[in-house]
């Protein structure tokens, strides 16, 4: 039977993008399953952490949790609660910071990073270090730009010099397609930030268009390395250097009725203590500590603190209430109690002391 050139295009069109599921599949079933088989740059050291792809995992990690009533500072450790920095210990949202929207709009899609692999984590030692927040959502999904800017890139990730890890360990480029905003702040002299939209299925903008806040951008795919459908959110300072970012949440406007906490954990001269476990405990009125969730604080590098804060660990969607921190130092934990207010960070430093 003949076919049309306009048939023929539409059938090539569906067999390459079958093609490309089923080639997607396979490599991610490839570096998962058959460690064996994984190319040697993928491979970690003896004893290292298994290095696989950003997800947005739905199964909780497994968390190093203490007990509150045990988690008491050792005699001459005395905890220090104090602001970070300048900054008050009740932070309001003030541009860049707490400013920029959710890169998803309406009640039915999540609006909540995935808890498991926040920025500057590895999951618990499963994964790569993550240098941005994964949101689960349907295929297709609209993505939002989550401030007013200028499309900068819309393209794939291995067209050029990649935005995420090295060529050599994904050739194919890790973040598939992808959108990228740049955001100009009010101080024309000040540095622009940039909002990167990764594994994308479908580009609704054009380079050079200015957008705004909510306007959408892209759909939710799972080009590049992805196991499932999800967006890859980054906030940096440089277009394509990937050791420049940002932890998002600094910079997302907090959901209704929550607020976060922004810390650091500091020795005695006041250096950043890495890969340091961080409980959160509730505290409910008149009741027992209710254990919350855990991270760690950043590691030494490649992510970065923001600068004037300086935090190394953040707690985000938080409802409002009050709460109690414990950072699990060599030494010892620290801890100490604070309030989460609605639409606000606070701020909070842990630092140990001299004996």
């Amino acid at each position: 039977m003949s076919l049309s050139f306009g048939s023929w295009r539409r059938r090539r069109r569906r067999l390459l993008a079958i093609a490309a599921t089923v080639s997607s599949l396979l490599a991610a079933y490839l570096f998962l399953l058959r460690p064996d088989l994984r190319w040697q740059a993928a491979t970690p050291a003896a004893g290292g952490p298994r290095q696989v792809t950003a997800q947005a995992s739905r199964t909780p990690a497994t968390p190093t949790r203490v007990d509150p009533a045990r988690a008491t500072p050792s005699p001459g450790h005395a905890p220090v609660g104090a602001p970070l920095g300048p900054l008050p210990k009740r932070l309001p949202p003030s541009p860049p910071l707490l400013s920029m929207g959710r890169p998803f709009i309406g009640p039915d899609l999540g609006q909540k990073a995935s808890p498991n692999y926040l920025y500057g984590s590895t999951g618990g030692g499963e994964y790569i270090l993550h240098h941005g927040l994964d949101f689960s959502n349907p295929l297709g999904s609209r993505i939002a730009a989550v401030a007013d800017g200028e499309v900068v890139f819309t393209g794939e990730d291995r067209s050029g010099p990649p935005f995420g890890p090295p060529k050599g360990r994904f050739p194919e480029g890790f973040y598939g397609r992808l959108v990228v905003l740049r955001h100009q702040p009010e101080d024309a002299g000040a540095t622009p930030l940039y909002s990167l939209y990764a594994h994308v299925n479908r580009v609704l903008v054009r380079r050079r268009q200015r957008v705004r806040e909510g306007q959408g951008i892209a759909e939710v795919g799972m080009a590049g390395i992805a196991l499932g459908p999800h967006l890859h959110l980054e906030i940096r300072d440089a277009l394509q250097d990937y050791g420049r970012t940002y932890n998002p949440y600094l910079f997302l406007k907090p959901l209704p009725g929550e607020g976060l906490i922004i810390g650091r954990v500091s020795d005695p001269a006041g250096r950043a203590l890495a890969k340091v476990p961080v409980n959160l405990f509730r505290l409910a009125e008149g009741g027992a500590p209710d254990w919350w969730t855990a991270t760690t604080t950043y590691p030494a590098e490649p992510v970065r603190p923001y600068p004037g804060i300086d935090e190394n660990f953040v707690f985000a969607d938080l409802p409002a209430g009050r709460y109690r921190v414990v950072a699990q130092t060599g030494g010892g934990p620290l801890q100490t109690d604070l309030e989460v207010g609605d639409g606000e960070a606070t701020a909070l430093l842990l630092q140990r002391q001299l004996p």
